[in-house]
């Protein structure tokens, strides 16, 4: 994983990309695979470009940022990498584009025996670049006039694969138009990578898209023979080998290399432009027309092939890593990047807050404490009510969601059911005071009970004769019992359905 230089970590969201894990550094950016969060149980993965911290605060970036979405986003061809949208977090601009599972052809050169690959297998590569770069040479504007695009920075870094064999030209970022924001090259200024560089390019002449057919013979040359067609151990070395050093063929490198190829490669590498193939398109025909001589069948399945073959391993533990980091954010876990940063499943922009145990148990202990209390109040409000004699408030209770409540004046009164003796209460000794009277615990007197089967217990003399209980009425058989009408109570003085 790129050590880094950004405030952003994995879980971080903008807009509604969420960040998974960095890809690369490159040019003035961090590249991240992102997900869309609103996209339910399939999510789509993109690749979203982000500013370096040493580029935050540089006016020059944000422009260029800009240029290359407004390039990109206005081509629609399948071997161009396409800029979803260009858009701003706080004080962060990013870019949406597409993301290629794979990786560079840098990477599939790394990974290769010696460095390169079937010579069939890198023209049609380089043929595929060749139709979306011409997309990109001819794109007018929305008059119709020529936008005049060149690339660049056309290199290995910039030419992306997909595991299903795809290629995509991408990293319009240094690219000219006309209309940029961006200042037009100063002097002794130079973007893109210098052994890719046209002379004209590097000679800070007047250029076109010719420079970028330069660029492409460049990466054909390494593709097929492992080394570039004009390197030095400096800048300086590098070039004096561009301007003056006559460019050694590949067949002085390789004697079986194959001799159509070798002509385009030649006529690529022109040190005049006009001698060039004129067009990306041209040299794309040429690359066609060598594989059909050879009847050579080149598909996006042996270009499959190739990448299974070189970074097979790579693309699988990235792949484990990927969907590690979606599990991790899904279960709401903290992920710790490699200099110890910690964030959260989705935080705001570099703003990484730790939603751990701690935190959960906060959230998670604050409703028993409320219940513990309200359970606290009713246990003391019952136990002064008892101390003092009185009947205790009642508690209420929260409505249950499934069993709405039916308010007395509408639900149907239960049936009566025939009187059965009352089975005898277990009740507390009561204190027996010398005069015979009877009181509770609490210290209330009250009347001796009358049980069935035994006689009354002697009254005391003075005492009040014992209220009797009134007899049951009598019924004929079938006959349905009187309702008796009960006193009203204190309690249903304030109930609207009690009346």
């Amino acid at each position: 994983m790129p050590t880094g230089s950004t405030s952003l970590n994995a879980g971080d969201t903008l807009g509604s990309y969420q960040l998974l894990i960095p890809i690369g550094e490159g040019g003035m950016g961090r590249v991240w695979v992102a997900r869309e969060r609103e996209t339910g149980a399939f999510a789509r993965y993109v690749a979203i470009k982000t500013a370096l911290a040493e580029y935050s605060s540089n006016q020059k970036f944000w422009t260029a940022l800009v240029d290359e979405a407004h390039i990109a986003s206005s081509l629609r061809h399948p071997n161009v990498c396409v800029i979803h949208a260009v858009e701003t977090e706080g004080t962060v601009v990013y870019l949406v584009m597409d993301w290629s599972d794979a990786g560079s052809l840098r990477e599939v050169l790394d990974g290769a025996e010696g460095e390169r690959i079937a010579p069939s297998v890198a023209a049609r590569i380089i043929a595929s670049v060749c139709a979306g770069l011409h997309a990109a040479h001819e794109l007018k504007d929305e008059h119709g006039a020529a936008l005049g695009v060149v690339h660049r920075d056309v290199s290995p870094q910039n030419i992306l694969l997909s595991t299903s064999g795809q290629v995509k030209v991408a990293d319009f970022g240094v690219a000219k138009a006309r209309g940029q924001l961006q200042e037009a090259t100063r002097t002794g200024e130079l973007k893109g990578k210098l052994s890719y560089m046209a002379p004209e390019q590097v000679t800070l002449k007047a250029f076109d898209r010719r420079a970028d057919i330069f660029a492409l013979g460049c990466v054909l040359y390494e593709a097929t023979l492992g080394k570039r067609p004009f390197h030095g151990n400096d800048a300086l070395a590098t070039l004096y080998s561009l301007l003056e050093q006559p460019l050694t063929k590949p067949s002085e490198l390789d004697p079986n290399y194959p001799e159509g190829l070798e002509q385009v490669v030649l006529k690529a590498l022109a040190r005049e432009p006009g001698d060039r193939y004129q067009t990306a398109e041209e040299l794309g025909y040429a690359l066609e027309s060598w594989l059909g001589a050879t009847r050579t069948i080149v598909t996006e399945a042996n270009v499959a092939q190739l990448i299974r073959e070189t970074l097979g391993e790579q693309i699988k533990e990235r792949k484990l890593l990927l969907d590690e980091t979606v599990r991790r954010l899904d279960a709401g876990e903290l992920l710790e990047d490699e200099l110890g940063h910690t964030s959260s499943a989705p935080t705001q922009l570099g703003m990484s807050t730790q939603t751990g145990g701690s935190q959960l148990a906060k959230r998670s202990s604050a409703p028993l404490f409320v219940g513990a209390t309200l359970l606290a109040a009713a246990g003391a409000a019952l136990w002064f009510g008892v101390g003092r004699g009185e009947r205790p408030a009642a508690v209420p209770e929260p409505p249950v969601a499934s069993s709405p409540v039916i308010p007395a004046a509408v639900a149907s009164p239960p049936p009566v059911v025939p009187h059965a003796p009352a089975a005898p209460s277990v009740e507390p000794r009561a204190a027996q005071e010398p005069d015979g009277v009877t009181r509770s615990p609490n210290g209330k007197a009250r009347p001796p009970r009358v049980v069935a089967g035994r006689p009354p217990a002697a009254q005391p003399a003075g005492a009040a004769p014992a209220a009797q209980a009134p007899a049951p009425p009598t019924r004929a058989p079938g006959e349905l019992p009187t309702v008796i009408e009960k006193a009203p109570r204190s309690l249903d003085a304030d109930n609207p359905f009690a009346k």
